[in-house]
């Protein structure tokens, strides 16, 4: 199982989790990188073995289809 995926966008930051989304609301983490993967809203992408992928972190689109497969 991989670890914890953390999203940079306006309304701050979120973590994805065991199928779920987390916004993390201390100010603590909007100013760090996370596990050196902090990837910036909207421009966000994955690449995996079947491509990349664009990623909209308010719905959770698509990352159901492949974060399985992702590691970080």
């Amino acid at each position: 199982m991989g670890n914890k995926i953390y999203f940079s966008h306006s309304g701050g930051i979120t973590v994805f989790e065991k199928g779920k989304f987390y916004k993390l609301t201390d100010p603590y983490f909007s100013i760090r990188e996370i596990n050196s993967m902090l990837i910036n809203y909207p421009d966000m992408s994955i690449g995996t073995d079947d491509g990349i992928y664009r990623i909209n972190p308010e719905t959770g689109s698509i990352l159901s289809h492949f974060l399985e497969n992702i590691y970080v």
